[in-house]
Order: structure tokens, then sequence, then C-alpha cells
């Protein structure tokens, strides 16, 4: 059995700026023994005049997890609108967490410029572990 859902999530320029320190929750933790499973997910940026500077690797991952499920990068100097790629493109690195929500971070600590909103779109599923 699965559940299937979508979110979608807009952060703030002031956000994106700390998300490494502050992820943000984008879909709520399931009840336990399940997990939420990304199927896909898009991002989108209106740029405004500062492109995103240092660690601009944008990620969703279970709150709890040592291992993102899907990345992109958000150090564009122009509008852009752009899928989430598997970490490292190898799908035994992706880790999934029984009753942990799913957050957007940047992999490693807080962009150091950038004042443009992003949006998110996930598609994801809830599975039973």
């Amino acid at each position: 059995e699965c559940i299937q859902g979508t979110a979608k999530l807009t952060i703030a320029t002031a956000d994106v700026l700390t998300l490494n320190t502050t992820p943000i929750e984008i879909v709520a933790a399931p009840s336990a023994g399940y997990a939420i499973e990304v199927v896909s997910a898009s991002m989108k940026m209106v740029y405004n005049s500062t492109p995103y500077a240092t660690n601009t690797a944008l990620v969703l991952i279970a709150s709890t997890a040592n291992l993102y499920q899907t990345q992109t990068v958000i150090a564009q100097s122009a509008n852009a609108f752009s899928k989430f790629e598997p970490e490292n493109a190898a799908p035994d690195n992706i880790q999934l967490v029984d009753n942990a929500a799913l957050n957007v971070t940047v992999a490693s600590g807080d962009p150091t410029a950038g004042d443009s909103d992003i949006t998110i779109y996930v598609t994801y599923r809830i599975i039973t572990l």
C-alpha cells in the first residue's frame, strides 16, 4: 500500500539564505511504519538581481537522514526551472527514514549571497516499511 501526494512550497530569499541552518519542512512526517519517497521534484526561481553563491546544492531529505533523496542547483543568474536529480544518480545512496518529515535544505552550509524566492514542487509517495 502507498499513498501518493503533491506539495508546493515557496521559500523567501531570507529563508533560502539560512536553509542549511534551518531546513524547511515540505511534507509532514507520516506515522510510524511509513516513509516518504520522492517520486519527482522541480524548482522554479524568478531571478531578482544577485545569484546565490556558495552552498548552492538544494536538496530534499528526510528530517533525520544523513543522505538526501534528490538535488538541484540554485546558482542561476536568470529565471530558472529545473528538475531535482537523484543523489549521485545512484538510487542505492538514497535514504528513506521511518516516520520522518521531508525537508528542503542546502547540502553543506548556508548560501553566502542571493536574493530570489524559490518555489519547490514535489510529487511523493508514502510507503509502508
